[in-house]
């Protein structure tokens, strides 16, 4: 079983941290991080293995979660099939309202396809939080049609892991303003 440590700076807890120290004692995971705003030391301990955040680059060699991210939304874009492959873990798992846990495979069959009508993905907002990003996006297809969306992205390592899209609304939206339209899907 593997752990996550949060920690965050007391005084400027969205601050980012720097890793200071990360050692093995015994069977323990021991994590010291600096707040880049004030210096604060925190550090935690843990009987499991620690999992560092993916958002650290080291060397440059690892992409941040978010960046993982907007590399897929931008592979459907420019249709790029050997982009999107190679951001994929061999694991990957894709879950939407309509698609429960598709593997890589059948995500590839299924849902790349789209990447024919999509044009393009505009942020609204986007975050990270360790090995996990979220993007909420305004897409545009094909024929105008306008959408938006919500994407939660799982990394490990640089390669993406999971997808989970929580589907929005059409653009414009189909209620009035301060108004609503009754869901024909049922509760």
């Amino acid at each position: 079983m593997r752990c996550r440590v949060a920690l965050s700076c007391q005084v400027h807890p969205l601050a980012s941290l720097d890793l200071a120290r990360f050692k093995r004692d015994g069977g323990r995971h021991h994590i010291s991080l600096l707040c880049v705003r004030c210096g604060a030391s925190l550090s935690r301990s843990c009987g499991r293995p620690f999992v560092p955040s993916n958002s650290k680059r080291k060397n440059g060699m690892t992409k941040s979660t978010l960046d993982l991210a907007r590399a897929r939304l931008k592979a459907y874009v420019h249709k790029d099939r050997t982009a999107i492959e190679a951001l994929l873990a061999d694991d990957y798992h894709f879950s939407s309202p309509i698609d429960n846990e598709l593997d890589r495979a059948t995500y590839l069959r299924r849902c790349w396809p789209n990447s024919e009508k999509t044009s393009s993905f505009d942020e609204v907002i986007a975050t990270e939080d360790g090995n996990r990003a979220v993007i909420v996006y305004e897409a545009a297809a094909a024929g105008g049609h306008r959408f938006r969306n919500c994407e939660v992205t799982t990394a490990r390592g640089d390669k993406i892991v999971r997808v989970e899209v929580y589907f929005g609304w059409d653009m414009p939206h189909k209620a009035p303003k301060g108004g609503f339209i009754e869901n024909d899907a049922g509760a």
